[in-house]
């Protein structure tokens, strides 16, 4: 693996398993979400779940920008509904899933997540 690709895996927490935080814990830059919530133009009606909230670092800039937002994580103590396992729970009329999901889960969160809601947009780590 080249020097600039090793550099992004380790900023992005993406290095070797053995080093990975539990749960795959990584909470997200609040100028991510801005730039997310800012380059997907939502409609303000439209109703948002953040499967992955951990301390609500996502959640809280989509609340700011004042769309209805449902946050939940797996983990217990989180900023919205705890011990909530995203793959295994389901909540009717969700127009959208933002979330960064853990590293190991990935796949698994887009497959449900697309099932779900018409917009779907994860952060993530791109391996080649």
């Amino acid at each position: 693996m080249g020097k600039v690709k090793q550099e992004t895996l380790q900023l992005a927490g993406g290095n070797h398993n053995s080093n990975r935080r539990e749960l795959d814990y990584y909470p997200t830059p609040k100028e991510a979400t801005i730039a997310l919530i800012e380059f997907l133009t939502l409609p303000k009606d439209k109703v948002i779940w953040e499967p992955a909230c951990g301390d609500g670092a996502m959640s809280k800039v989509i609340e700011n920008y004042g769309y209805k937002l449902f946050s939940s994580d797996i983990r217990k103590d989180v900023y919205g509904e705890s011990e909530r396992d995203f793959l295994k729970y389901s909540i009717k009329n969700i127009d959208a899933i933002i979330t960064n999901p853990p590293f190991n889960l990935a796949e698994q969160f887009i497959i449900k997540s697309v099932k779900e809601a018409s917009v779907v947009a994860l952060f993530g780590l791109l391996r080649s």
